[in-house]
């Protein structure tokens, strides 16, 4: 069995800039490319343009991912720390995932413990901990040629919560297994960054928690999360339908200075029957908030004029209620200037590049309060 060393990985403050200033500009363009690559796909389209769009999206993908690993070796983002229901985000990740794990020749067999599995943590980061294991798991069963097989537990052992993922592969030899946590180790044949384990193991250290490995050659590779279960249970899980209940009728601001993200927002945010006003920066959000009725603020954090952090510390003085119903989007989350923004703040965050799923989840966050 093989476990991630002690040690944390050390990053250059030079590299750590580059990161921030790399994701600063790259997360605006790639949130917009995600965005629209998905409301297209909803569309009614025929198979072979519906199939080239899935291709822009899968590869924007893949960049997106990078760039949160890439922001995960120097400071890793965290979405807050919240009740989370272990059972409910397993289901939910495999279901996102289900499309492109049958389409593999993948079946996911899930076992899950009856009942509420709560801990406390970051869903958003949990989520990709799981999302980067299942691929890891579809990437080593692509060479199979008979049943493929990922099976997906969870249980409760000693005050611990354990997600437990297997497949049925090639499994790994001893001397890959020793050398799985290193950052940019990788065997992929894709030349994948090789960062994934070692940010999987930062996530779950994070949570005051552990990831192990164990694998057999030519009998498959057996992954298990181990976390702290909470006193009490988690509160019933927010999902995607009920965020679109919560927003029919209701007012929302979107704060954003780039044309391409403001419209995207707007788009999204329409068809759940929302009336949506736009603002360009701070100072024009808080006109707005001044003279009208708003349920909810979506905004920016870096815009010309008054920034998004700004806007929220003045709504915290004239409008508490507003404030608490407020979302920081931000691209930048590497930065330390960034990071102390948004830790100065009760606000809730969305870091670009978002989807549709975790803008509708960071909605529910933010209406309930």
């Amino acid at each position: 069995m093989t476990k991630p060393p002690d040690k944390s990985v050390e990053v250059m403050p030079s590299f750590a800039q580059l990161v921030s200033g790399l994701t600063h500009q790259l997360n605006n363009p790639l949130a917009a490319i995600l965005g629209y690559a998905e409301l297209v796909m909803r569309r009614d389209l025929d198979a072979e343009t519906k199939e080239m769009i899935g291709h822009i999206h899968r590869q924007a993908e893949r960049c997106k991912q990078l760039l949160h690993t890439l922001n995960g070796l120097v400071r890793r983002p965290s979405q807050g720390l919240y009740p989370v229901d272990i059972n409910v985000l397993v289901r939910e990740t495999l279901e996102s995932k289900a499309a492109e794990l049958a389409g593999s020749g993948v079946e996911v067999l899930s076992y899950l413990h009856p009942g509420v599995l709560a801990v406390t943590g970051d869903a958003q980061g949990l989520r990709q901990v799981l999302l980067e294991l299942l691929e890891n798991a579809r990437a080593a069963l692509e060479n199979r040629g008979d049943k493929r097989t990922v099976s997906v537990r969870t249980k409760v052992a000693g005050g611990e919560i354990v997600i437990e993922l297997e497949d049925n592969g090639p499994g790994i030899p001893e001397d890959t297994l020793a050398h799985v946590f290193e950052p940019f180790f990788t065997t992929s044949k894709e030349k994948k960054a090789g960062l994934g384990l070692t940010l999987c193991h930062s996530i779950l250290k994070e949570h005051s928690g552990s990831i192990d490995i164990l694998s057999t050659l030519g009998q498959g590779t057996r992954v298990r999360l181990h976390l702290r279960q909470r006193t009490e249970p988690a509160p019933a899980a927010a999902s995607s339908t009920s965020a679109t209940a919560n927003l029919s009728g209701r007012s929302v601001l979107v704060v954003e200075d780039e044309p391409a993200l403001a419209q995207l927002l707007t788009n999204l945010l329409t068809p759940l029957q929302a009336r949506v006003v736009h603002a360009s920066d701070g100072a024009e959000a808080l006109r707005l908030i001044r003279a009208g009725d708003f349920e909810l603020v979506v905004s920016d954090v870096q815009m010309p004029g008054m920034s998004g952090t700004e806007l929220y510390r003045q709504l915290s003085t004239e409008n508490p209620g507003l404030a608490r119903r407020m979302i920081l989007i931000t691209g930048d989350s590497a930065s330390e200037r960034s990071q102390r923004l948004l830790e100065g703040t009760k606000a809730h965050f969305l870091y670009k590049p978002f989807s549709r799923a975790q803008l509708l989840e960071a909605i529910s966050r933010a209406l309930a309060g």
